[in-house]
C-alpha cells in the first residue's frame, strides 16, 4: 500500500504543480486545477477626507500617552519601519496620508498583520498567484459549519478524476454568508494590491478567510453559552477584519485595543467598509453602537459596566 500511495502522491503533485514543501499545509486534497487568483484594483471615487481627519486627531491624542517599550518587536522595530507615517500623522499632513492609506502596497502601514505591504510584496505583482491555500481554508470553514460534507479522502485513490474540478467556491461562500447572516459583499477590497482567490463576492485573501473563521467562533461561543448581549474585546485586531464580520453579524458592543499605529490601519479599513458612523475613535464622544477603537494603554482604565 505504501508504494501505491507514493506513486499516487507523485502523480498528484505533478498534476497540480505544487512543491512537496507546501502540499502538507492544506487541510483538504486540492483539485488538479488551481482556482483563479487575482490582485485587487481597489476602489474609485473615494470620500475619505473626514475619516482621515478623525484618524489623525485620534492618533495625536494617543501619541501623548503612548510609550514605546525598547526591545519589543511591535513597539520598537515595527515602529521604526513605519516612522515616516508616524511623522506625517503628527504633522497632520492629510494629503500625504491620503495616498498612504489608500495605497498600502506603497508603504509599510500594514506590515506585521497583512500581506499587502511594501516589504512583503513580490517585485512582479503580475505573476501567477497561488490560490490553493485560500480555497482550502474556505472549504475547511464550510465543512466545519456544515455547509458541505467532509471529504472522504480514501476515495481519492479509487477515483482520482473526481478531483479535476473543485466545489464551486461561490457556492461555499454563499452558504457560509447565509449561515452567519452576513451580507453578500463578504470580501470588500478597498485597497489595490490585495492577493487572493477570485469570487463573485470580492477577492478573498487568506487573512479575510481567517477573520471569517474567528467571527464564526465568536458567534458559536455566544450561542453555546446563551449570551444575550455579548461584549467583545479584541486585543490586537490587525486590519480589523474580524470586527468587520462580527459587527455585521449583530454583535454591536465591540471594542478594539491595539498600538496607535495599528489603530490607524483598522480605523481606516472599518471606516471605509462599514462606514464612518460605525467607528468611535479615541477622544470622540460615544455614538450609537459604534466599534470602539482604542490604544493599548487604554486597557488599564477599562471597566465592566
Amino acid at each position: 500500500m505504501s508504494d501505491y500511495n507514493e506513486i499516487t502522491r507523485e502523480y498528484f503533485l505533478e498534476k497540480i504543480g505544487v512543491s512537496n514543501s507546501t502540499i502538507f499545509m492544506l487541510n483538504n486534497i486540492p483539485s488538479f486545477h488551481q482556482p483563479e487568483g487575482a490582485i485587487s484594483k481597489g476602489e474609485y471615487d473615494i470620500q475619505d477626507d473626514n475619516l482621515i481627519k478623525r484618524i489623525v486627531a485620534s492618533y495625536n491624542v494617543a501619541d501623548k500617552f503612548f510609550v514605546n517599550d525598547k526591545g519589543m518587536f511591535w513597539s520598537e522595530w515595527l515602529w521604526n519601519c513605519k516612522k515616516e507615517i508616524h511623522n506625517l500623522l503628527l504633522a497632520r499632513d492629510c494629503d500625504s496620508l491620503k495616498y498612504i492609506l489608500r495605497n498600502p502596497a506603497t508603504n509599510n502601514l500594514l506590515y506585521g498583520f497583512e500581506g499587502n505591504a511594501k516589504l512583503l510584496l513580490d517585485k512582479n505583482l503580475n505573476k501567477k498567484i497561488n490560490s490553493f491555500d485560500e480555497y482550502d481554508k474556505i472549504l475547511t470553514l464550510a465543512t466545519v459549519l456544515g455547509v458541505v460534507r467532509a471529504q472522504y479522502t480514501e476515495m481519492f485513490y479509487s477515483n482520482i478524476d473526481m478531483f479535476i474540478c473543485p466545489i464551486d467556491v461561490n457556492k461555499l461562500i454563499f452558504g457560509i454568508s447565509k449561515l452567519l447572516n452576513l451580507p453578500l459583499n463578504i470580501f470588500p477590497n478597498p485597497f489595490p494590491g490585495e492577493k487572493g482567490i477570485v469570487t463573485k463576492f470580492g477577492i478573498a485573501s487568506i487573512r479575510a478567510v481567517y477573520a471569517l473563521y474567528q467571527a464564526a467562533l465568536i458567534n458559536q461561543v455566544s450561542q453555546n453559552f446563551s449570551i444575550k448581549e455579548p461584549k467583545i474585546l479584541e486585543i490586537g485586531a490587525g486590519l480589523g477584519r474580524t470586527a468587520f464580520y462580527t459587527y455585521q453579524m449583530g454583535f454591536k458592543d465591540y471594542s478594539i485595543i491595539d498600538i496607535p499605529m495599528t489603530n490607524v490601519a483598522h480605523s481606516y479599513f472599518l471606516g471605509r467598509t462599514l462606514g464612518e458612523n460605525c467607528i468611535q475613535l479615541l477622544g470622540e464622544e460615544a455614538h450609537g453602537h459604534a466599534i470602539k477603537i482604542l490604544p493599548s494603554f487604554y486597557i488599564d482604565s477599562m471597566r465592566e459596566d
